[in-house]
């Protein structure tokens, strides 16, 4: 609920807003999204209502770029001056970058990371130019953000953590990026598995080497341990739903009989309770915790 109040007072949504702060949606979320958005009238809609959180309010209407607002938090008690300069760097505005600046924040680092991730390099410039030199971090960030003309500008620097490169290129979804590290010598495929927020990242990695057996139900280990199939694991895939995936075997098609009656395949995954029996090549399996399967379509009960 608080995000779907930052949300709408991002979007200046009055009629939503007024709905979720009714049902107690937390009004300092709410002065959040407002001044990102630029919505004066919300943000003093959610004072009156009690918000206090002036910093994070004042790094929000930084990261919008509005001045009006983030001159009302600061005369409302907001101090954090890198806050403030992180919220400004990663919106892309240099005026409120100076200003934070004459005021004095000083982590240049963190303004670098931030304006990378935004892909402002006129920004990540300046903050080298003022001593910025944590490189590795930049290139995360700016990876991270799909922006590889400045993940270039960090390895021309020293950039040379590959593998950092490779996580911040897979939590961003920029597969070409994942790529970029690979070739330079990311080998950290459980790492980038773990980071990969889509399921074809996850299966590049799994084919890669992955081997993530934590992530995957009792059964299926049973199965890989006792079937020498190191690469089992499940991914991510949709909401709540995986697949199983045994690279090189055949055995992912092979049938698995759900309760004695109703028949899937190893591939085929969804969500059982603990306590279900899984026959595999007539060995019978009680599940511990939550068994992932699809039934087939011909089992109508299960859709």
């Amino acid at each position: 609920m608080d995000r779907e109040l930052l949300e709408a007072a991002r979007q200046g949504s009055r009629e939503r807003v007024n709905e979720l702060v009714r049902q107690g949606a937390y009004v300092n979320s709410g002065m959040y999204g407002a001044a990102e958005g630029g919505h004066k009238e919300l943000v003093d809609l959610f004072i009156k209502k009690g918000a206090n959180c002036w910093n994070d309010g004042m790094y929000n209407a930084a990261k919008g770029g509005h001045k009006e607002l983030v001159d009302l938090f600061i005369k409302n008690g907001a101090n954090k001056w890198n806050l403030g300069m992180y919220g400004a760097a990663e919106g892309g505005h240099k005026e409120l970058v100076d200003l934070f600046v004459k005021k004095g924040a000083n982590n240049w680092n963190l303004g670098m990371c931030s304006a990378a991730e935004g892909g402002h390099k006129e920004l990540v410039d300046l903050f080298v130019k003022k001593g910025a030199n944590d490189f590795d971090n930049g290139m995360h960030c700016a990876v991270k953000g799909g922006h590889k003309e400045i993940v270039e500008l960090f390895i021309k620097h020293g950039a040379n953590n590959w593998n950092w490169g490779m996580y911040g290129a897979a939590e961003g979804g920029h597969k070409e990026l994942v790529d970029l590290f690979v070739k330079k010598g990311a080998n950290n495929w459980n790492d980038g598995f773990f980071y990969s927020k889509t399921t074809s990242l996850k299966i590049f990695f799994i084919d890669k080497g992955a081997n993530v057996r934590d992530y995957f139900p009792q059964f299926y280990k049973e199965i890989c341990v006792k079937f020498h199939l190191s690469n089992g694991v499940l991914v991510s895939k949709l909401l709540r739903r995986y697949i199983a995936r045994f690279k090189g075997s055949k055995l992912r098609n092979e049938k698995v009989i759900i309760n004695d009656k109703h028949e899937t395949t190893l591939d085929q995954v969804f969500i059982s309770p603990p306590g279900t029996i899984v026959k595999f090549r007539n060995v019978d399996y009680q599940i511990k915790g939550y068994l992932f399967y699809l039934i087939k379509s011909r089992n109508p009960h299960f859709k």
